[in-house]
């Protein structure tokens, strides 16, 4: 090997020639500065790919993108994070079966890959396969380094399905896991708002806050807490109604989710999960209002509803509605 070659191979070279003299220690030594210095130019090479598929990817050239992260791995086979990065180049692609295959891969190692591991389950959701989802959060949830993100997916999960203090639990538990992650402090915050806990809400979205202050989410989320806090507290002295609200844009969808409804669906984790309002967010919550606050048609309808009960469908300019009456 001339004198020009990798500086790595001319210190293995020199380490296999005195592994066969006297000296032993000096060839371990010039074989394992030979190793790290291998390693490290692998690391180089790798980060100069990953960095080149990530120009691609945001240019749209998804197929550039995946072969030159793939080169990117050939250097660093041993790292997860570069195949979960290809799962999801694959997936941009329009490939959706071939990135569950390299996620159920790195979901398949002992241990799991746990970012894949939550992103494979985030797929299952997407298809509807809840069971199939809520098996993989948790599978890195449990043992020595349990995983905060699935969790939050867990918290997600069981608010979507009306259980909002198994949600609460899951979402806390994240946030004790790690502290930092800005996505279980929202979550929380955003559950603490529509469970009427607007004090506990912003308890949350200051950590959230703290942790990003320049960001525009956990600083407009406070906000909004701040003023259901004050329309809450104005609303209950006043003594002014309040209802919650599903909105579809045809009747046939309305008529559907009010069967839902009759039949024991959770109104707000419905409206959360199907209502075509802003008001989705927070589970359907219109807020307090009183006389001529809202359209007559509105209004007429709360008024004929007791506290607790579900109205017929009713046609509003903007679509459908199935409305609750509050207090």
């Amino acid at each position: 090997m001339n004198a020009s070659g990798p500086r790595h191979m001319r210190w293995l070279l020199c380490g296999f020639v005195l592994a066969a003299l006297p000296g032993i220690s000096t060839a371990q030594s010039l074989m394992q500065r030979a190793i790290l210095q291998g390693q490290a130019a692998a690391r180089d090479s790798a980060q100069a790919h990953y960095l080149n598929a990530a120009r691609l990817a945001a240019e749209g050239k998804y197929g550039p993108a995946i072969e030159t992260m793939r080169k990117a791995i050939e250097f660093l086979p041993s790292e997860p994070r570069l195949r979960s990065d290809l799962a999801s180049l694959i997936l941009a692609s329009g490939d959706k079966a071939g990135a569950v295959r390299e996620l159920e891969a790195l979901a398949s190692q002992v241990p799991p890959y746990a970012p894949a591991v939550v992103q494979l389950g985030d797929l299952r959701l997407a298809d509807g396969d809840t069971a199939g989802a809520v098996r993989a959060y948790q599978s890195v949830v449990g043992g020595v380094l349990p995983y905060a993100l699935a969790y939050v997916r867990l918290g997600d999960v069981a608010q979507d399905q009306g259980k909002r203090a198994e949600a609460v639990r899951m979402y806390q538990q994240a946030t004790s896991i790690d502290s930092t992650l800005i996505e279980a402090w929202l979550s929380l915050g955003s559950i603490f708002v529509i469970m009427d806990r607007y004090q506990d809400a912003l308890n949350a979205f200051d950590r959230a806050v703290r942790l990003a202050p320049d960001d525009e989410v956990p600083n407009g989320l406070r906000a909004l807490a701040q003023q259901r806090k004050q329309d809450y507290d104005e609303g209950i002295a006043s003594g002014k109604m309040r209802a919650r609200m599903i909105l579809a844009p045809t009747r046939e969808q309305a008529e559907q989710h009010r069967r839902q409804l009759l039949a024991g669906a959770d109104f707000i984790a419905l409206a959360h999960r199907l209502s075509s309002d802003p008001t989705s967010e927070v589970g359907g919550d219109l807020g307090f209002f009183g006389e001529g606050d809202l359209i007559p048609e509105f209004e007429q309808a709360v008024k004929a509803l007791r506290p607790g009960q579900i109205s017929p469908v009713i046609q509003l300019p903007s679509g459908y509605a199935v409305i609750l009456r509050v207090n």
